[in-house]
């Protein structure tokens, strides 16, 4: 009898801190395997712009994600960031203005909150459609992500299942671009069930605006830049209990920046640093990758 009580004890205290330690690394996580694929896609499109295109004007890329470092209000730590970051996205040949893509991505992070800790791994991928008219472009996008959430005690999954349109205006010249664009993402975050911790889904929409600038500079050096603002409604609520919830702000803002170095029209070796943050958390990440036009 006295086993059985303390083993309830032990299993609702934990429960509480399951639900307590529920975090957003997996939604972070997916937001940067989804965000690398609409950047080579729209990159792809701006490149062929200014003259920059392989024969077939199809880019594949493959991105090493490296250390990294990050918190989320003063209380939480985000550490030891490896991942692998592809895709490949193409022109249709009977439709030279349209494009297809697809994405994919693994991140993996260590996150410390206060003297607990848990690993966080997440993969994903996102199809993406675009129509290129004069020098409007609009992009439709399909992605998902999901996270596997590791505590000592317990473990859960996170899915992210994503919808969305962007649509801006190319200005360039043969050196220079400008990319200002606007965009509509819903999201549905479910949180699977376990022992300790119950389902839960909620929809979120999104507004953003965003601007990518392009630059070539001498010696086939390129520099670009992308600065963008996603507004989300509602916040992300977790149980805590049956009755009351903790919630996390899904508003955030999302920078990259790329030094890249071309050789010849084809292949293009490039360092990046991203960081994305809003009022609560900040990660950065630091990442190498290698691409190339067919």
């Amino acid at each position: 009898m006295k086993y059985k009580i303390l083993s309830l004890f032990f299993l609702f205290s934990t429960v509480g801190f399951a639900n307590e330690f529920q975090n957003n690394l997996s939604q972070i996580h997916g937001n940067i395997i989804l965000k690398r694929g609409e950047e080579q896609f729209r990159q792809n499109v701006i490149l062929k712009n200014m003259g920059i295109n392989g024969i077939s004007n199809s880019n594949q890329y493959i991105e090493y994600v490296g250390e990294s470092h990050g918190n989320y209000d003063h209380n939480t730590k985000y550490s030891k960031v490896k991942g692998v970051l592809l895709g490949t996205n193409s022109n249709l040949v009977k439709h030279p203005n349209v494009y297809a893509g697809i994405s994919l991505g693994y991140i993996k992070s260590d996150i410390k909150i206060g003297n607990s800790s848990a690993k966080i791994r997440t993969y994903g991928f996102e199809y993406l459609v675009g129509k290129k008219y004069h020098n409007f472009l609009t992009i439709g996008k399909f992605g998902y992500s999901e996270s596997k959430n590791i505590f000592s005690e317990y473990k859960y999954r996170q899915k992210d299942y994503h919808l969305g349109v962007e649509s801006g205006y190319i200005y360039n010249t043969n050196t220079f671009a400008l990319y200002p664009y606007i965009s509509l993402n819903w999201n549905q975050y479910t949180t699977k069930q376990h022992i300790m911790v119950p389902r839960f889904d909620q929809k979120v929409f999104y507004t953003g605006a965003g601007i990518n600038v392009t630059k070539i500079l001498k010696h086939n050096f390129i520099i670009s830049g992308t600065l963008e603002y996603n507004y989300g409604v509602p916040k992300t609520k977790y149980r805590t209990s049956n009755t009351t919830y903790k919630k996390l702000d899904n508003s955030y803002a999302h920078l990259n920046l790329t030094l890249g170095y071309l050789f010849k029209n084809d292949l293009m070796l490039s360092a990046t640093y991203r960081k994305l943050f809003n009022n609560k958390y900040d990660y950065n990440i630091f990442s190498v990758g290698i691409s190339h036009n067919f």
